[in-house]
């Protein structure tokens, strides 16, 4: 199915816009709203978001070049001049100027809009793919940057680090929520661990909560195969039978409109998922933007893993530190050159010696300690 495009059309003749609006909207594929004027469009745009411009260039008060050109100041919005004026100088200061397209108005009226409607999908298509490439290599970059700053991180920055990352992802993909969903392998229950979302939008901790992984099949089958769940449109899926319906009408019921899930895993065993959804539009991401994404759930799980460590081991230390202390048999540590580096209470009372008088300064002979 063809995507559906907003089009501002602007003329200060009135029969025209009604006639081009007409003629745009009768395939299905264009919603036109219109404007009288330049000055009244400037105001639409501020207020509404649309996917191209169609403009008249003779109007008063504000002629197309200029209405162009204040677009230009804050838009790269695809712009199609449409007008009676052939003159070369008007065309050459129109391109200029940032335009898109110049379509002369003249000949017959189907196959002039015709070919107007031709020309707004090749302007569309055209910075759809700039946008995209943009973008691709905006995430490239953001790839090479993360990798060098995760691979210099220190166990307690990675969940800062990992709130930044969230962001940058969200800001470089225009995502409304980007997330980290941990999954407890003991119960299967899954919770947010990390969540960025944009101004104003819910929070998906406070919205879903924590939930059973087999509550989310559909998803949970493809994560747990290290695959990459990519759904443009949740809508398009809420008819489908059994729990895929399911999931995605629930999904649709809370606002999200597409996703993307992309597994975490530590070894081979799937700790959770790195999420990016999203409340506003649905969202197709091209398969080379998927692979950077993976990228990026390899970067968080590495992180992960090492922060993991870090709690083991520290926890490990302060499991042994008391065992150490608690027990009734006097223990020692002894350095390279077997001077005690470390004794318990117990050491002590045996001994005689004060820690102070033993660590590091006595040297352990046969079981005994004897001063350096």
């Amino acid at each position: 199915m063809a995507n559906t495009y907003s089009i501002l059309y602007v003329d200060d003749e009135p029969d025209l816009l009604e006639l081009g609006k007409l003629f745009l909207e009768q395939g299905g594929q264009f919603t036109v709203s219109t404007a009288e004027s330049g000055t009244i469009a400037l105001e639409m745009l501020k207020n509404q978001s649309f996917d191209a411009v169609i403009s008249d260039y003779q109007m008063p008060e504000c002629n197309g070049i200029r209405f162009l050109r204040c677009v230009r100041h804050s838009s790269d919005i695809p712009f199609i001049l449409f007008t009676g004026k052939g003159r070369e100088e008007v065309v050459v200061e129109a391109i200029n100027s940032g335009v898109d397209f110049y379509l002369q108005k003249g000949g017959e009226t189907k196959a002039l809009f015709a070919e107007l409607g031709h020309k707004i999908n090749q302007a569309i298509s055209r910075r759809n793919a700039e946008k995209a490439l943009h973008r691709h290599l905006d995430l490239i970059r953001l790839t090479s940057v993360m990798a060098t700053r995760f691979i210099r991180l220190s166990p307690e920055d990675v969940d800062a680090a990992i709130m930044q990352l969230l962001l940058e992802i969200g800001s470089v993909t225009g995502a409304d929520h980007v997330y980290i969903a941990l999954e407890n392998a003991a119960n299967s229950e899954v919770t947010f661990a990390h969540e960025w979302t944009t101004p104003g939008n819910f929070l998906m901790k406070d919205r879903i909560g924590s939930f059973k992984v087999p509550e989310f099949a559909y998803s949970a089958d493809k994560i747990q195969q290290f695959e990459p769940v990519h759904v443009p449109s949740v809508a398009a899926l809420v008819a489908e039978p059994g729990e895929t319906g399911n999931h995605m009408a629930w999904l649709d019921q809370i606002g999200i409109q597409s996703f993307v899930l992309i597994p975490l895993a530590i070894g081979q065993q799937i700790v959770g998922s790195l999420g990016i959804d999203s409340t506003t539009k649905e969202n197709v991401i091209p398969a080379e933007d998927l692979d950077i994404f993976r990228i990026f759930g390899q970067i968080i799980a590495g992180a992960l893993a090492r922060k993991a460590s870090d709690k083991a081991l520290h926890e490990s230390e302060a499991l042994y530190r008391t065992v150490f202390e608690s027990t009734v048999t006097a223990m020692m540590i002894l350095g390279e050159d077997k001077i005690v580096v470390r004794a318990n209470r117990e050491m002590e009372r045996i001994s005689g010696y004060t820690r102070e008088e033993i660590e590091n300064k006595v040297k352990a002979e046969f079981g005994l300690i004897e001063p350096t």
